[in-house]
């Protein structure tokens, strides 16, 4: 089993290779987390291209599902994902934000010789919008990027968009600020 720590303060998450059952967790409604698995294509004028491209480069990660967050204690939401990678396995990735702090850290797929440079943050109060950033990055050079954006009123789909450095050089998020600036997602 490989264990990745993601860590920003004293904020921490785990992601973990093999299966495991997130419903365990209290959630703030008492039920089991929404499980958002319908993902919206942004601006496909580049997303779509860059898709073909991660996928011609081995490179084609995509974010298969989203959960809606939970509130575990009073300001601090976790939020499950799955990253499915090029050979069809699936990382299940936890955040776990506590008073906004965003979270981030990398995972090394031996099986691409990539490395996921994941970052993540809630905003509102209620983490009422959720952004996930996963960079591909191969030989130390940033190759793929995949943005998504869920919003807690949505229980259904999340917006997903893809950035490949040889479809559109230069588009490349830089931080989780300027996700937020260019979506204005405040």
């Amino acid at each position: 089993m490989k264990t990745l720590r993601l860590t920003h303060l004293a904020v921490s998450i785990v992601v973990v290779l093999s299966a495991f059952s997130f419903s365990c967790a209290k959630k703030a409604s008492g039920i089991r987390a929404v499980r958002q698995t319908e993902a919206n294509i942004v601006n496909p004028g580049v997303s779509n291209p860059s898709i073909d491209r991660a996928n011609n480069q081995n490179l084609l990660y995509t974010i298969s599902v989203i959960e809606l967050p939970g509130e575990a204690v009073a300001g601090t939401f976790t939020v499950n994902a799955e990253i499915q990678t090029p050979s069809k396995k699936f990382i299940p990735i936890t955040t776990t934000h506590i008073n906004g702090q965003d979270v981030y850290g990398i995972y090394t797929d031996d099986d691409t010789g990539t490395k996921l440079d994941i970052r993540a943050r809630c905003i509102q109060a209620n983490c009422n919008v959720y952004i996930l950033v996963v960079t591909v990055v191969r030989n130390n050079q940033a190759q793929h990027q995949i943005v998504a954006t869920s919003y807690l009123s949505n229980e259904k789909s999340f917006n997903v968009e893809n950035i490949n450095a040889e479809i559109s050089p230069g588009s490349f998020y830089r931080s989780l600020d300027e996700v937020v600036e260019r979506n204005k997602l405040k």
